[in-house]
């Protein structure tokens, strides 16, 4: 029996449901970071969240004018995430990927490359 085969039609449509709207939420997560939308940070979070990323470990609003002032230090962002991988069991769902961010200074430095996060 496959995954379709043993899931009712109705279920099947509010779980395919349920992991768009969790891979959208985070498109917005990225999206209001290369963008410096901290509205659109916040809004991805519950008011209660902890983060915990390592470098900050504290509660969403918190991480939100943390990691906005940190994002200000480039000219430009860009936040992508891979290999979404989502699980949902009843009311609660848990998502893991892949975050991958690349910025530069805008500085030009000799023998610089927007590779390298700086312009010729």
């Amino acid at each position: 029996m496959t995954f379709l085969e043993e899931k009712p039609q109705w279920k099947l449509r509010s779980l395919l449901i349920a992991k768009q709207a969790i891979t959208e939420l985070n498109a917005r997560y990225c999206r209001a970071l290369d963008w410096l939308d901290a509205g659109a940070l916040e809004a991805v979070f519950w008011p209660d969240a902890r983060i915990d990323y390592g470098f900050f470990v504290g509660n969403a609003s918190e991480f939100v004018k943390t990691v906005i002032a940190m994002e200000q230090g480039a000219a430009r962002r860009w936040h992508t995430c891979h290999n979404l991988l989502i699980t949902i069991k009843g009311e609660r769902a848990q998502a893991e990927s892949y975050g991958i961010s690349h910025g530069f200074t805008g500085a030009r430095q000799p023998g610089g490359s927007i590779l390298r996060g700086t312009l010729p």
